[in-house]
């Protein structure tokens, strides 16, 4: 009985995960097609995750690399999102107003490639292979 449970939290957990994943593409998608979505910058200086700026100084957010960003991002989970963490990371923040009137806000881990996309309560997990280290202020968007 205790390895059935087992198996069955197993599976349960695996399905939530393709569920949660499914959603994640569903709202990265409708936001890679909206070509008259807002892209707002909140900090354009990355900060660690101690709120240090200094260590920070050369990153740099900007509209541009945030909408490169989305362009390029895959869906992806938060266990692979926490695998590929850096704990002292620079990340910058900023929000997608979408044509249909809802606010994202996007926040971009520098060294990794990865981003958190969040409305309300939800957050999905985005990956760029093509955008580690995009906050550095010499990161090319060709």
């Amino acid at each position: 009985v205790g390895m059935q449970k087992i198996l069955s939290n197993t599976l349960i957990g695996m399905v939530l995960g393709v569920s949660s994943l499914a959603h994640a593409a569903d709202d990265l998608s409708s936001i890679q097609k909206d070509k008259k979505a807002a892209y707002i910058v909140k900090n354009s200086v990355g900060v660690n995750a101690s709120g240090n700026q200094d260590v920070c100084a050369d990153s740099k957010l900007t509209e541009r690399k945030m909408r490169f960003f989305v362009e390029h991002a895959l869906a992806s989970t938060a266990f692979n999102y926490q695998k590929a963490m850096i704990t002292d990371d620079c990340t910058a923040e900023g929000f997608i107003r979408s044509k249909n009137g809802k606010t994202y806000r996007l926040t971009i881990d520098s060294a990794t490639g990865w981003a958190a996309l969040a409305i309300g309560h939800k957050t999905r997990y985005l990956y760029c292979e093509r955008c580690e280290g995009i906050l550095d202020k010499d990161f090319s968007l060709d």
